[in-house]
């Protein structure tokens, strides 16, 4: 169960941007 990691992972790229 790694849903909460794709959540952090969206966020991340987000600020990434």
């Amino acid at each position: 169960i790694h849903e909460r990691d794709q959540s952090m992972d969206f966020l991340l790229i987000l600020i990434r941007t």
